[in-house]
């Protein structure tokens, strides 16, 4: 024997809301899978630079080269820009796999000459900006020559010490910069006095073996879109899903007709009686149609000549129950315009 199985309503629901969150979750954890977010990762590297300079003077009796050499002393009058001259070279443990940039900010400030935690003026120009640095495997490298406006940058001291103070100390520092778009940090600076009869200028540069350097890496991987495309299907499907359960809840809460009220009550108050007819019931329209005021006297009618009741519903707004005898059709008719106000 045989038994058709019926999935019910409840059922379904369980089925639709399990299938709604498995897929939903699953989508969303492929899609942020395909991206590596704040994964940290150290590589160790080997770096060295080098930093040099010339001091360029204006046209004078007192020379007869226009530029001098680095590690003197040097006249604040006579001298028209410093000339930075640095390279860089770092060789990694490993490939790399991102872009490192360089660049060079030009701080210049004044202190309070009895307190040089009292920053009088300060301002920063940019002298390179941000740079692509020529990579090889696991190697990047890097040359700077660039002219430093010395003279420009000591008239605007001498100028504010005539204007306010005179009680100043002011100088330059020029620092370069490598940085991985995420992070940056200080490989190199310049530290020329301001204002000054003389100066002497300071450098520093690095020189590292063995060095960790963590790095964030949020590039996309290279299975990233396999991943993105079947987790964004996923997360269709259990919005296709999702309307699908919205509607089956919808239709059972939607409020009834009257005559869909009365309808499924008598289908279940006289359920012995009626046998559905799914496909529509035919009847010989030749025998005498006799139409009956309630359900209950068709009862009677089947009762008496032992014949079922035929349920067929014509269409949503009209429904017929029959019994058919040798010469005699019994017809009980119920349309939704019965109740109609």
């Amino acid at each position: 024997m045989s038994h058709n199985f019926y999935f019910g309503f409840r059922n379904r629901v369980i089925a639709l809301v399990i299938s709604i969150i498995v897929l939903f979750c699953l989508g969303t954890f492929l899609m942020f899978y395909s991206f590596k977010f704040n994964d940290e990762y150290k590589l160790k590297y080997d770096e060295k630079s080098s930093i040099d300079y010339d001091v360029c003077l204006l046209p004078n009796d007192l020379y007869k080269e226009s530029c001098l050499k680095s590690g003197k002393t040097y006249s604040s009058v006579l001298t028209n820009n410093v000339l930075l001259k640095y390279s860089y070279d770092a060789t990694f443990t490993n490939k790399i796999d991102r872009e490192f940039y360089y660049h060079v900010i030009v701080y210049n400030k004044i202190y309070d000459l009895n307190d040089k935690s009292k920053i009088l003026y300060e301002n920063d120009d940019v002298l390179i900006d941000k740079t692509l640095i020529e990579k090889k495997d696991n190697r990047i490298s890097f040359n700077i020559e660039k002219e430093i406006d010395y003279k420009k940058y000591n008239d605007i001291v001498n100028n504010y010490k005539k204007k306010y103070f005179s009680d100043v100390e002011a100088r330059l520092d020029v620092i370069i910069y490598l940085d991985d778009v995420i992070k940056e940090r200080k490989i190199g600076k310049l530290h020329i006095p301001l204002s000054l009869k003389t100066f002497n200028v300071k450098t520093n540069s690095v020189n590292n073996k063995n060095k960790e350097l963590k790095l964030e890496d949020n590039q996309f991987n290279s299975e990233g879109g396999i991943y993105i495309f079947i987790g964004g299907l996923f997360i269709i499907i259990s919005l296709i899903l999702d309307i699908r359960l919205v509607r089956l809840v919808k239709t059972t809460f939607t409020k009834k007709s009257k005559y869909e009220i009365e309808l499924a009550k008598l289908l279940k108050e006289y359920d012995k009686y009626i046998v559905n007819a799914k496909d529509g019931y035919n009847y010989d329209e030749s025998k005498d149609i006799i139409k009956v005021e309630s359900l209950k006297e068709l009862v009677d009618a089947s009762n008496i000549i032992s014949k079922p009741i035929m349920y067929t519903k014509v269409n949503n707004v009209k429904s017929e129950f029959i019994v058919e005898d040798t010469d005699k059709v019994y017809k009980y008719v119920l349309k939704e315009s019965f109740y109609e106000e």
